[in-house]
């Protein structure tokens, strides 16, 4: 059952990249109907959380087609954040969060950019504490959290702005000290900032 749950992964995972996004969806749902038929299995410890994984995967094709899935994004983010292996400060967790938030922020809805800024700043905070400053999940949940100041903000004030600025500021300086990123030894993101 391994290799089958890396196959199913690589291939939707390697669709999406090649922005083949409805392909990507079809294997992904194909594959996570095998996981749903495995979970009441002896052998399927962890299914769970790769229930989840696919359904991320499968949510993030749709996003790219500019279809976010706002209820989903809750369900599973609320549901990483109770599972006993994952729990609120996981990285799995947290990306689901920034998802989530991503999704409220493309919505361009005053109430949901407010509840996405909640989200990131309290999920910003858990992975200070969890994973420290340099970490990738909270430099990635203060990028979004940026974005949320000036991108997603059509009342953006001059104090937003700043703080945005301030923020990838941060961001960027801490993706460019050196990290093992191969050749370039940076963040691949960097240039992104």
């Amino acid at each position: 059952m391994a290799s089958r749950r890396s196959s199913g992964v690589a291939l939707g995972g390697g669709l999406c990249e090649a922005g083949r996004y409805e392909e990507a969806i079809q294997v992904l749902r194909a594959y996570l109907e095998v996981l749903r038929r495995t979970e009441g299995s002896p052998v399927a410890s962890g299914l769970t959380e790769d229930i989840l994984r696919v359904q991320n995967n499968i949510l993030l094709c749709h996003s790219r087609l500019g279809r976010p899935c706002l209820d989903a994004e809750r369900e599973i983010y609320a549901k990483r954040a109770q599972l006993e292996r994952l729990g609120p400060t996981h990285e799995s967790t947290l990306l689901s969060a920034n998802n989530l938030a991503y999704a409220l922020l493309k919505t361009k809805e005053p109430h949901d950019r407010a509840e996405a800024d909640a989200l990131l700043l309290e999920s910003s905070a858990l992975a200070e504490q969890k994973h420290g400053r340099d970490s990738e999940i909270f430099l990635m949940l203060r990028w979004t959290y940026a974005e949320s100041l000036f991108r997603f903000n059509s009342d953006a004030s001059v104090e937003n702005l700043v703080e945005a600025e301030g923020v990838l500021e941060e961001i960027a300086e801490k993706w460019q000290r050196p990290m093992d990123y191969g050749k370039s030894r940076t963040h691949p993101q960097t240039a992104q900032v």
